[in-house]
Formats: structure tokens, sequence, C-alpha cells
């Protein structure tokens, strides 16, 4: 949860170390905080040593507090998010030649995780069932592994100018 402990840039921050010893004899340490002032950390302290002390079954609690100066740092930027990978494939693609692959390219830009069959099935709704049943083939020679984006490079490197290469 964030706090708002007014971190100027000489902020000091506190923390309790609370040491709890069970009738058994483990030990345990835990640290609560952090705090802007010293008084809420003492306070954890003084909280565990009166809760332990209520039981009165051989259970103790003791602690300290302790301060830092803390030292900001910036954190690296995140790898891009995974709505932005379709477009960014998308804009990966060198511009494709011919209309066919043109729809392909506007599609995958709107759309996210298109597969190859899906680009078949777009191409055959527009009338360009020669492009669609090449990229059929191959999804079937891939066993059905094919993302539109390598659909896409299927139709680019082999039309020319909208030509079909024989």
């Amino acid at each position: 949860m964030a706090r708002g402990i007014g971190m100027q840039p000489d902020a000091v921050l506190y923390r309790a170390v609370i040491v709890k010893t069970y009738a058994d004899g483990e030990a345990v340490t835990v640290h609560e905080g952090p705090y802007d002032g010293p008084g809420p950390a003492r306070a954890r302290v003084t909280f565990w040593q009166n809760h332990f002390a209520e039981r009165d079954n051989g259970d103790a609690a003791g602690g300290h507090i302790e301060h830092c100066r803390p030292v900001w740092e910036k954190v690296p930027d995140a790898a891009p998010h995974p709505s932005t990978r379709a477009t960014t494939a998308a804009a990966e693609v060198k511009t494709p030649a011919g209309p066919a692959a043109q729809l392909i390219l506007a599609a995958m830009k709107e759309r996210r995780g298109m597969h190859g069959k899906h680009a078949a099935d777009l191409l055959v709704q527009h009338g360009y069932t020669e492009e669609a049943e090449q990229i059929r083939c191959e999804v079937r020679a891939q066993s059905g592994h094919l993302s539109a984006k390598q659909a896409l490079h299927l139709l680019s490197s082999t039309t020319t100018k909208g030509e079909h290469h024989a």
C-alpha cells in the first residue's frame, strides 16, 4: 500500500524491528514500516511487547527502531504491453506489394493475435481467393502454426506489384 510520507530529498525513514520469542524457544524477527517519524515505529514495538505480555504463556516480544536515508534510482522501462504487440508487429512488416497484402496489413493494425487462417478468411471475403488458398496451403503445411504476419510475408515474397510469380 502506498503511503504519503513526504519524501523530501533528505528524508529519513524509520521502521520497527520486532523480535518475537515463543515459549518453545523459537525466535522470529519481523520488520514493520516504513514510517516518517520514530514515534509510530516505537509504538509498534510497544504494541507487540504488550500483546505478548497479555498472553501470559511464556511468549515475549522486544525490539528496537532503525532509520535510513533512501537512495532513489530510476527503474528500467518495462517491456511493451501485450496489447501493443499487434500494432508493433504490423509496423515491422515492410510495405507489402499488392492489394491483398495491404488488406491483411490494415487488419493486423486493428486486431491483436490474428492467425493466418483469419487472414485467408479475410481475403476470401474481399475476393482474393488465389491469395487465400496460398495462405491456407501454408497453414496446412505448418500444421496450423502460421500467424497473419507470416502470411503477409508469404504474400509479399511471392507478389511483385500485384502480380504472381510462376
